[in-house]
């Protein structure tokens, strides 16, 4: 059991000494005192989720206003010309 646990523990530090770059840039003030740490590295991580939601929004409404002035431009044509046809057809058949 302890040989488990010293073997997961090895690991982890090597893992951590591998990639502390990738962690760094995660946690950018993980040197600082531990609880401040988190409450600061927990407000970077909120504000870029936010960010990008925000942006993921603006980006959804953005496209659907483009669609729903493309669908609004094809409709006005498509009934415009299905009534000037239909007028051409009864002045036509007259």
């Amino acid at each position: 059991m302890l040989l488990k646990l010293g073997i997961i523990g090895i690991f982890l530090i090597i893992s951590g000494l591998i990639f502390s770059s990738e962690i760094q840039s995660f946690f950018p003030n993980s040197s600082t005192s531990g609880v401040n740490s988190l409450k600061s590295d927990v407000k970077i991580l909120t504000t870029n989720s936010i960010e990008s939601a925000e942006q993921k929004i603006e980006s959804s409404i953005n496209q659907t206003q483009t669609k729903i002035i493309e669908i609004k431009q094809n409709s006005s044509n498509y009934i415009e010309e299905n009534i000037t046809n239909k007028i051409l057809i009864l002045n036509s058949s007259k």
